[in-house]
């Protein structure tokens, strides 16, 4: 007799809980990042992780110094995603687009 139990997958995205690296995976159609969408098809990897839960680890526990900061970061993980093969030329430059134009690490006043 086999008894077989199903292993824990608290954000259903197919990937279980012991594998995952994302238990709470962003599972948003398109990237959003700090409640800006940055217009790039919001896939799920292997292992468990979308591309916002990416950008979302980028950010920083002090938060923002600038703009500038945000960019070169999200530039850098946008040219690993192309490098590794998971976006197209098109969606890169979507993204470094999008992440340019975005007023994520803008300060106000």
């Amino acid at each position: 007799m086999h008894v077989y139990t199903a292993l824990p997958d608290d954000d259903r995205d197919g990937v279980s809980n012991k594998y995952d690296h994302c238990i709470k995976s962003i599972r948003t159609a398109t990237v959003v990042f700090q409640k800006t969408d940055l217009k790039g098809k919001n896939r799920l990897n292997a292992d468990g992780c979308t591309f916002a839960d990416l950008f979302a680890k980028l950010r920083p526990s002090t938060g923002w110094k600038s703009h500038v900061q945000f960019v070169l970061k999200a530039n850098a993980l946008i040219k690993k995603l192309r490098t590794a093969g998971l976006i197209s030329k098109s969606e890169a430059s979507k993204l470094t687009t999008a992440a340019a134009n975005c007023k994520i690490g803008v300060k106000k006043g």
